[in-house]
């Protein structure tokens, strides 16, 4: 038999066991991969690493990028290097906590509101409604009434991820609870909680876990956002929105100010993207046969 040839799994669906479609998936989460762990480990030893980011040098301000000032300094004379590897350290911890919140309350909104079908109505009204304001005015909204904190910003940027991920969790359940497996739970009287968690959730965690990688990108981008347009992280914490939105002031005479800390950002959402399109193609065989046709 050819090595690239087609074969039929168990469920009936064609797929590639060829090592070549092995490692053509693996190159996509090895790559994501790789620029995660960077971005981790300089979030964890930069602060250790740069030393005192905050200093003002006004004697060094608007330095442009060099051997003495990689990325330059800012109108204060502050490092430019010092704080955009800082500030990955915010984007992280906001991205990474979102996701786990956004994906924990709509995975239990959706699953409640997919298999109940009394409530679905009310619970997806109420979740359309939500969906119906932009997100990111509603996390201004929030942000502005409670105050510009890390802890705020974090609610801000959770609250409108929240329906997209119950909807996206209904959709699925709604599939599953014709399927005959569970069916058969429900005839032989297994407790609803025991369903869900244990027949329905763990076929939806593929899903589940591609989206979560997406909303994690979507809050990194609204958390700069929000810090561009000065109802974020405070001034004195660095994040690569502040930082951007101090170097708009300044962009004809230092560019370096916005398009470093632009770039560190572009570079980790779209690590993060990889990571979900990695994600998406090994958990979806079928994604491997159109792209071999």
């Amino acid at each position: 038999m050819a090595s690239n040839e087609l074969t039929l799994d168990t469920a009936g669906v064609a797929s590639d066991d060829t090592p070549e479609a092995t490692r053509r998936l693996s190159a996509g989460v090895k790559a994501s991969l790789y620029l995660l762990c960077a971005y981790v480990a300089i979030a964890l030893f930069s602060p250790l690493l740069v030393g005192d980011y905050t200093t003002i040098n006004t004697g060094q301000r608007l330095q442009p990028p060099g051997v003495e000032h990689w990325f330059g300094t800012d109108h204060l004379g502050r490092e430019i290097f010092a704080r955009s590897l800082v500030g990955t350290r915010t984007s992280l911890m906001v991205g990474v906590t979102v996701a786990a919140f956004a994906t924990v309350f709509g995975v239990l909104i959706g699953l409640y509101a997919g298999f109940f079908r009394m409530a679905d109505r009310i619970v997806m009204g109420l979740m359309d409604g939500l969906m119906a304001i932009p997100g990111v005015l509603l996390a201004i909204a929030l942000a502005s009434l409670l105050g510009g904190n890390l802890i705020t910003l974090i609610v801000a940027i959770t609250v409108p991820e929240i329906p997209r991920m119950a909807r996206l969790t209904r959709s699925v359940v709604l599939s599953l609870r014709e399927q005959s497996f569970v069916v058969a739970a429900v005839s032989i009287g297994t407790s609803t909680p025991k369903i869900l968690f244990r027949h329905i959730l763990p076929n939806a965690v593929g899903t589940l876990s591609v989206q979560a990688t997406y909303v994690g990108a979507a809050a990194i981008l609204t958390e700069s956002v929000l810090s561009f347009l000065g109802v974020g992280i405070p001034p004195e914490v660095p994040s690569w929105g502040n930082i951007m939105a101090v170097g708009r002031q300044y962009f004809q005479l230092a560019p370096w100010i916005v398009g470093f800390p632009g770039l560190f950002l572009c570079l980790l959402v779209l690590a993060v993207n990889l990571l979900g399109d990695s994600l998406r193609d090994r958990l979806d065989p079928r994604t491997n046969i159109r792209s071999d046709l």
